[in-house]
């Protein structure tokens, strides 16, 4: 069963132990934006996942295709090493 992206950005906020204004200072979300995303009032963009993905990437994957066991790939590195 998918889990929109509101409660995933929440879910991950939670895990990671942090409350709403110290997630939104690390991540320069607003607060009342990332209210909006995980109540699902307002869908996420892909700026708002990126911001997530890039201060934690080991839930990248999770965020954006609700998947956990996903081997990821680099399409720049792969021609570099080609």
């Amino acid at each position: 069963m998918s889990t929109g992206y509101g409660k995933r950005i929440r879910l991950v906020r939670e895990h990671l132990g942090l409350g709403r204004a110290e997630f939104c200072n690390e991540t320069g979300i607003p607060k009342q934006s990332l209210i909006n995303y995980e109540t699902e009032r307002t869908k996420a963009n892909a700026e708002v996942l990126g911001a997530i993905a890039n201060k934690w990437p080991e839930y990248a994957a999770y965020l954006l295709t609700d998947k956990t066991f996903v081997i990821q790939k680099n399409p720049e590195h792969d021609q570099i090493n080609n």
